[in-house]
């Protein structure tokens, strides 16, 4: 997992480094009603030439290490001799009229390497949430294990914190500013940008609250560009909850899904 983890943040770098280059080509477009002199005298303008060739530079050089580290070897020979008429041009660029858009050429070949990996990450990071989901269905089936006996919530956030950071070393505690007040999640994992929340439910009217309280969580966690999924972990101590109910609630909320689990404990 480790290993997916530094594959992952170069995944991520080289992402970022197109968006760069993106963002390059729309300052670029506005020196196309510019004569190429006063284009040349102009520093702004030189100076998108030079990180168009920066970003081109080091999205190829970037692609090269991850194609190594993943063993590709006969794909790193086909970007080399693909890519080997942009070396010298690293800065080409201009108006694509199939595209209707400002293109890069050197970033375009780049482009069509990446893309495929790009979708084997994507996949990897819902597999990443599964194993999330596994953990916290399991947490009771655990402190039966262990002889644990939760009293309050915090008691479970803490077993649970300790659990995941074992899989997961970005496990933290976090907080989501809001426009009146900061809400803050029971646990985060930043590399995967999820929130949980954990509720201790011992009787049927603390269910009734928990369920109210994660429709109010809901509200204050919207539009956060840093943490974009989250799971509602319910921990109760008798079925005064059934998972087809807690589910029907849920329906209509893509990134927020509720775990119910059934286990130990008591108040104090």
């Amino acid at each position: 997992m480790e290993n997916y983890r530094r594959l992952n943040s170069l995944n991520l770098y080289i992402s970022s480094l197109f968006s760069n280059v993106n963002a390059v080509l729309n300052k670029l477009v506005d020196y196309q009603t510019v004569s190429f002199k006063d284009c040349l005298d102009c520093e702004e303008y030189n100076t998108s030439i030079r990180e168009l060739e920066y970003y081109n530079s080091q999205t190829y050089k970037s692609l090269i290490i991850l194609f190594n580290l993943l063993g590709l070897n006969d794909t790193i020979r086909s970007l080399e001799s693909d890519f080997k008429e942009f070396v010298n041009k690293l800065d080409d660029y201009g108006f694509d009229p199939n595209f209707d858009d400002m293109i890069s050429k050197p970033s375009n070949c780049l482009w069509n390497y990446y893309v495929p990996l790009s979708k084997l990450f994507a996949d990897n990071a819902t597999v990443e949430r599964a194993i999330v989901e596994r953990v916290l269905k399991g947490v009771a089936k655990y402190f039966l294990q262990v002889d644990f006996e939760p009293r309050k919530e915090t008691d479970i956030t803490h077993k649970l914190l300790e659990i995941l950071h074992l899989a997961f070393p970005t496990t933290q505690t976090i907080a989501i500013p809001h426009t009146f007040k900061t809400f803050k999640p029971d646990i985060g994992i930043a590399d995967l940008k999820v929130g949980i929340e954990c509720k201790f439910v011992t009787t049927k009217e603390e269910a009734k609250t928990a369920i109210c309280g994660v429709f109010e969580d809901i509200k204050g966690y919207s539009g956060s560009l840093d943490w974009t999924y989250f799971y509602s972990l319910i921990y109760q101590t008798k079925s005064f909850l059934t998972e087809t109910e807690l589910l029907h609630e849920f329906e209509t909320i893509n990134n927020w899904k509720p775990i119910l689990v059934t286990g130990l404990g008591k108040r104090k």
